[in-house]
């Protein structure tokens, strides 16, 4: 039996797919046009994308990451294809292929990403 009153790490829920390059990045876009999608704009140097990254972990589901410290085209892709200017971190929950909702920095919780894809998918 469990002890409630351990103090075990959170499971992690959350898949990480990296978006290798722009051709899979129109795929995630692509995806989309089905069923929401989670894409994270992460900088692995940042303090702050840390802290989002860690939050996005504790989301249920997949979540597609872009490394913006090493996929600069990728980013200013992103950056393209949905009109919103490039911070990092930030996170967007696509449908029908374009940005439902996206948050940067500090607004980047596991709250509210789940309540973002959550409202997508009903």
């Amino acid at each position: 039996m469990k002890n409630p009153f351990s103090r075990e790490a959170p499971v992690r829920r959350v898949t990480f797919h990296p978006v290798a390059d722009v051709a899979a990045l129109n795929t995630v876009f692509a995806g989309a046009a089905d069923a929401p999608v989670a894409l994270l704009l992460h900088d692995p140097w940042c303090p702050i994308s840390a802290s989002a990254y860690e939050e996005v972990e504790a989301v249920d589901g997949d979540v597609f990451i872009v490394d913006v410290s090493e996929q600069h085209d990728v980013s200013k892709a992103v950056e393209q294809l949905t009109g919103v200017r490039h911070q990092s971190p930030q996170m967007f929950v696509l449908k029908a292929g374009a940005p439902l909702w996206h948050a940067s920095h500090g607004r980047i919780t596991e709250a509210a990403v789940s309540a973002a894809l959550e409202a997508a998918n009903g």
